[in-house]
C-alpha cells in the first residue's frame, strides 16, 4: 500500500500534531478539482463574486489587470495560474432582488442586463457596493456603517 507523508505538521490547537495535507482557497481548489490540468485550461467559480482562475502552465505569467497565483501543485509539479475576479456579482443580484426589489428572482437579471447599454453596465457595476453605502439599502458583502 503507498502511502503519503506530510512535510507539516499542525501546531496549533485543538489539531497540534495532525500532518497538513493540502492548503486550497475556492478558486485553486476548483481548478485542481474540475481537472484543469493542463495549460489553458480554466473554471470561472460563482458566489459572492466570480473568480476565474486559467491555468497558464509551470512558469508564472503575469499581467497588469490579472492576480499570477500557484494554481496547485500535484506530485512534484506546481502550476500557475492568472486569475480575474468581480467581487461582487452574487451578492450584485441577490441586493437587485432583496434589497431594491428590482427583480423577483436571480434570473430574471439575465433578461434586465440584455436590456441595459452595455457601456452604461460595465461602469455603473464597480459603484454598487458605494451606492449600497450611501443610500443605507443593505447589500451582501459591503459593510455598511452608520
Amino acid at each position: 500500500m503507498k502511502t503519503w507523508k506530510s512535510t507539516k505538521v499542525s501546531e496549533l490547537e485543538p489539531l497540534n500534531g495532525v500532518p497538513i495535507g493540502a492548503a486550497l482557497g475556492d478558486q485553486q481548489a476548483a481548478l485542481f478539482g474540475q481537472g484543469c490540468y493542463s495549460e489553458g485550461a480554466g473554471k470561472n467559480t460563482y458566489g459572492t463574486g466570480s473568480f476565474l482562475l486559467v491555468n497558464v502552465g509551470d512558469e508564472p505569467c503575469y499581467s497588469e489587470d490579472l492576480l499570477t497565483t500557484i494554481g496547485f501543485s500535484w506530485k512534484g509539479e506546481t502550476r500557475y495560474a492568472l486569475e480575474g475576479s468581480v467581487y461582487s456579482t452574487g451578492a450584485t443580484i441577490q441586493w437587485l432582488r432583496d434589497g431594491l426589489d428590482i427583480i423577483d428572482e436571480a434570473a430574471e437579471s439575465e433578461e434586465l442586463a440584455r436590456s441595459l447599454d452595455g457601456t452604461m453596465v460595465s461602469t455603473s457595476y464597480r459603484h454598487l457596493p458605494v451606492l449600497a453605502l450611501r443610500t443605507g439599502i443593505p447589500m451582501p458583502g459591503v459593510p455598511s456603517w452608520g
